[in-house]
């Protein structure tokens, strides 16, 4: 938006805090309204506001007095108004003040109107000239609470460590950056990665992606201004992200799975030097995983064989399906030859998605855009899937209305809608790796970048593009839709 956001500071300490905050948010883009007192509460909030930073302990001066706490400003003047709340507090760390319990509270009742928690240090950080990341933050989730669309930057087949880089895509992130900044309008939303990180699934190889995405890709897309937390990184596995070595030394059992990966040295460590993870050749890449996207999930055990469900964008009205079609892969199973590989998922693992994408979401917020994340095309496939799992998992997308699936593995970018019906699906093409054997023409290198279309907080199209990497080269080579999303 053109127009400076709004923000409703409510905090009992202004006297002192109020200069900075000033400073913290000076400039064109940020407006500051103030609130002193309780009986100011219906003056400011008759003109539209865009955000609240709420102090959590309000004990001090006329709050305290008059008995306000932070979860009464919300009930009865936040909690209705189309406006995230930030909570403010310097006390997280102290568990004599109260903060957590508060906290607890507050988000038991009001989780659809509180969306990210700041430390009062940030602020004062900013006046030393960290203002720019303090606003940075505050800036893409009023984005995405007052903007009608959410991108979505889809690359897939990284496969670090391959032999069969192609030389052309040397510091092919650099292309990503430049190409998708015009686009992106300054507002990049969430990274999507389905599939094969590495190339043997080894802890360098993804020591290598690390250093790629948080050093290179991630900075330089900060640089354009289009900053993303690691929490808005959503990863996949895919077949070459299994560390065979692991799955040959340790061996496959069938207890514990779907908790916390433990580190490589607590499974060397296991009874009779046995692995009690079935998926025992994922765990650098989950250890991969935890690190760069921060891991909420991967590390809570929020899954079932490393398959879940994120609402963080359910506010948005967007939910994201993560499904590992590595399910039960070990030694075994990698020494068949290709032809006699089957891709599976089971019935276990579908359950669980399914009561997951109900379970805890707002009323206000049913019937989400739904996507189904996946390495392994279900439509267009390269290798065979089990005909039964194939069918379930068809089953699975027509009874649960899911609108849209994003893939990898081929290494192609293909992009059609399924009759059953116009169920859109995108297979973005490899950034990186050689498109052709020897003699042959060459094929499509690239990404895809995508464009949910919102219209009254819930998505009503999907567009986007596919941008082609070709000669040290960049641009755009398809457009994909629009798709309107149907009832």
């Amino acid at each position: 938006m053109t127009e400076p956001y709004v923000l409703l500071v409510i905090d009992d300490d202004l006297k002192a805090r109020k200069p900075v905050y000033d400073a913290v948010f000076q400039g064109d883009d940020f407006q500051l309204r103030y609130v002193e007192t309780p009986r100011e509460l219906d003056q400011v909030m008759e003109p539209p506001i865009h955000g609240c930073l709420l102090d959590i302990i309000l004990d001090q001066g006329p709050w305290g007095r008059e008995g306000w706490t932070s979860e009464k400003v919300i009930e009865k003047y936040l909690a209705s108004r189309k406006a995230p709340v930030f909570l403010v507090s310097q006390g997280w760390s102290d568990s004599s003040s109260g903060v957590l319990e508060r906290v607890s509270a507050i988000m038991k009742a009001h989780r659809n109107t509180v969306e990210d928690f700041l430390d009062w240090s940030w602020f004062d950080t900013g006046i030393g000239g960290g203002s720019a990341a303090v606003k940075g933050k505050l800036r893409r989730v009023l984005d995405e609470w007052h903007m009608e669309s959410l991108r979505i930057l889809h690359i897939a087949d990284l496969q670090f460590g391959d032999p069969n880089d192609d030389e052309e895509a040397f510091h092919f992130e650099s292309l990503i950056a430049d190409s998708i900044t015009e686009d992106c309008k300054g507002h990049l939303d969430l990274i999507v990665i389905t599939g094969d990180i590495a190339y043997k699934g080894t802890p360098s190889e993804y020591e290598a992606a690390a250093r790629w995405l948080e050093e290179d890709l991630l900075n330089l897309l900060k640089r354009k201004g289009l900053d993303i937390d690691r929490e808005r990184l959503l990863i996949i596995p895919g077949n070459h992200d299994i560390d065979r070595h692991l799955c040959r030394l340790l061996g496959p059992t069938d207890s514990k799975r779907g908790e916390r990966p433990p580190s490589i040295e607590e499974e060397s460590s296991t009874k009779n030097g046995r692995n009690e993870y079935k998926d025992c050749g994922l765990m650098p890449f989950l250890q991969f995983a935890c690190s760069v996207s921060g891991g909420r999930h991967w590390e809570r055990g929020r899954h079932k064989n490393h398959s879940w469900v994120s609402n963080r964008f359910i506010d948005k009205g967007v939910q994201f399906l993560l499904l590992n079609t590595m399910e039960g892969t070990d030694a075994k199973t990698l020494e068949k030859n290709r032809e006699e590989r089957e891709i599976s998922v089971s019935e276990e693992t579908l359950n669980f998605l399914r009561e997951e994408m109900d379970d805890d979401i707002p009323t206000d917020r049913c019937n989400p855009f739904r996507i189904l994340l996946l390495h392994h095309p279900l439509f267009e496939q390269r290798e065979k899937w089990n005909p039964e799992a194939k069918q379930r998992l068809e089953t699975f997308l027509k009874a649960n209305h899911i609108d849209l699936i994003l893939a990898g593995h081929n290494h192609t970018f293909q992009c059609k809608k399924k009759d059953q019906p116009g169920l859109p699906y995108v297979h973005t093409a490899t950034p990186k790796l050689k498109m052709e054997k020897e003699g042959e023409e060459k094929k499509q290198r690239g990404f895809v970048l995508l464009e949910l279309i919102r219209k009254n907080g819930k998505v009503t199209a999907t567009q986007g593009t596919f941008y082609e990497l070709l000669d040290g080269t960049v641009g755009k080579k398809e457009e994909i839709g629009p798709y309107e999303r149907l009832p």
